[in-house]
């Protein structure tokens, strides 16, 4: 099933190439806002892949209407196949500023996701949880703008936050982190268990 929902993205990039390797780009043209929404930054975390498929399908066929630019990311493809988190590092743990990203496959791919997020509006990151839970939640550290754009999303009543300069992990900055290191949203949703 993952494959064909892999290959079902790749149908849609060969079309709608993005300007990073694994994401597909629209362009409405009406205004310059860019949304980007990213899947599978954890590889082992496929349940959202579906829904971006919809999401595209229904962006194409118009049932869906947005006039600005959007991008889709598949974050770790590669961990995806072999169902695993990350094969080296972390890659949501991997897009600090001053890294070396020659070092694994998914600090390479921070390097080229940030391509995007630089260039974003909006991040909207989709993950899943390692342990049941009952309801998604969003999960970031305060900033306003992210949490109003999450209210105004909806998908949870449920946030869990942090003070906006204490980072997620030591091991390395997340990509909503990053995001917001730009002043701008990034917002994470936690949509249940693997």
């Amino acid at each position: 099933m993952l494959t064909e929902l892999i290959r079902q993205f790749e149908n849609y990039e060969k079309k709608h190439p993005g300007i990073i390797p694994d994401s597909v780009f629209f362009d409405f043209g009406n205004h310059d806002g860019h949304i980007s929404i990213s899947s599978i930054i954890h590889g082992n975390e496929v349940g959202s892949l579906p829904a971006i498929l919809k999401l595209i399908d229904h962006l194409i066929t118009k049932k869906i209407k947005y006039e600005g630019k959007i991008s889709f990311i598949l974050g770790n493809k590669k961990a995806s196949f072999e169902n695993k988190r990350y094969l080296q590092d972390d890659l949501n743990r991997s897009f600090g500023k001053n890294l070396d990203y020659k070092n694994s496959i998914e600090k390479q791919r921070a390097f080229e996701i940030k391509k995007i997020l630089d260039i974003s509006d909006v991040f909207i990151d989709f993950h899943q949880t390692t342990m049941p839970c009952k309801e998604p939640f969003y999960i970031f550290a305060m900033h306003q703008e992210s949490y109003l754009w999450a209210r105004a999303i909806g998908n949870s009543k449920y946030f869990v936050t942090r003070k906006s300069n204490k980072p997620y992990s030591l091991e390395g900055m997340c990509s909503d982190e990053y995001m917001r290191s730009l002043n701008k949203p990034g917002i994470t949703l936690e949509l249940g268990e693997q």
